[in-house]
């Protein structure tokens, strides 16, 4: 059995990830989230722009993301964005995120 959960990130342009990862930090309206295999399921709301990180054979990737919602249920964690722009690094994300300002 697995020790992953699958991770689907979608966007308003469609599919934008989707494979295992070992761990997830969800920028939600009331703080960021961590999910590993074996959640609670869970919804909540996304933070109106937030860094999605998630760690996967230990590669670490970071995505800004905008609005939407976010799902656990079973090894499954969704994430439906309205964007979602894909970081080189943390410092990238961060970047990015000032920009909007």
């Amino acid at each position: 059995m697995s020790e992953k959960i699958v991770l689907t990130i979608l966007s308003a342009k469609g599919l934008v990830f989707e494979g295992e990862v070992d761990e997830c930090y969800v920028p939600t309206n009331t703080g960021p989230v961590g999910i590993l295999r074996g959640h609670t399921p869970y919804i909540a709301s996304l933070k109106n722009v937030g860094i999605l990180k998630f760690t996967s054979r230990s590669v670490k990737s970071f995505y800004v993301i905008k609005q939407g919602a976010v799902e656990m249920k079973g090894e499954r964690l969704l994430i439906i964005t309205t964007e979602a722009i894909c970081a080189k690094s943390l410092a990238d994300a961060e970047k990015i995120i000032e920009d909007f300002k």
